[in-house]
């Protein structure tokens, strides 16, 4: 019996499909363009009394992308303002971040890939053998 397999590779990573049609989140998933609020005037939030109990002043926001796909996207709501170079730096995390889940997924597939390919390969080779002792036994020859 084959031993249990305790691989972080074959476990799948979940695929998440933020709801492109709903609030600042979707908005940045469906635009893949990252956005920066700062609380005024124009109020931005659906949930004011949350944001004043806890004191919301800024939101950002940046699309996780890789390889032109958008995989998801890190936000932030900060009881400060939150400054350009701040947000510039949730970038630089953000495409971190993304690359990463990239990698992460292709590591995951070549898995898969070489699971399959092996069990192809042993049902290949099987089956060429039980193929060369039945060519064998009908010949009259001895494996």
């Amino acid at each position: 019996m084959p031993e249990p397999r305790d691989s972080r590779a074959s476990r799948q990573l979940p695929r998440v499909s933020p709801r492109v049609n709903y609030g600042k989140i979707g908005r940045i998933a469906s635009t893949s363009a990252p956005l920066l609020l700062q609380r005024g005037l124009d109020d931005w939030l659906l949930q004011r009394d949350w944001a004043d109990a806890e004191q919301i002043e800024s939101f950002a926001g940046q699309p996780l992308c890789f390889k032109g796909e958008v995989l998801g996207v890190v936000a932030v709501f900060s009881g400060r303002r939150i400054e350009r170079r701040e947000f510039g730096w949730l970038r630089v995390f953000a495409d971190h971040a993304a690359v990463a889940i990239g990698n992460a997924r292709a590591f995951q597939e070549i898995e898969v890939l070489k699971d399959g390919w092996s069990a192809g390969a042993t049902s290949c080779v099987r089956r060429c053998v039980t193929r060369c002792t039945r060519a064998r036994w009908y010949s009259g020859a001895r494996a």
